[in-house]
């Protein structure tokens, strides 16, 4: 299970990483909820052991 963790927080940041890039590119700026607020629903579901 651990491995299967370990490849999904990579994609994760991958997914981060990505958001911010486009927000950045169509805002000129970067907003730092976003990408926390995708993090916060991450950790409930982890929480919740739905992922």
């Amino acid at each position: 299970m651990k491995t299967v963790s370990t490849k999904l927080d990579g994609e994760i940041q991958d997914l981060l990483k990505l958001v911010r890039e486009k927000m950045e590119n169509e805002t000129g700026e970067y907003n730092p909820s976003i990408p926390n607020q995708i993090k916060y629903a991450l950790n409930k579901l982890k929480e919740n052991k739905l992922i």
